[in-house]
């Protein structure tokens, strides 16, 4: 696994957990 497949790894998990914690947010 090269580092840029790490660092879109975590930013996709970063990306998912925000829209979980936030679903309100998105709507409003």
């Amino acid at each position: 696994m090269s580092m840029m497949d790490l660092k879109s790894c975590l930013c996709f998990i970063n990306f998912i957990q925000s829209e979980l914690m936030l679903p309100r947010s998105k709507v409003n």
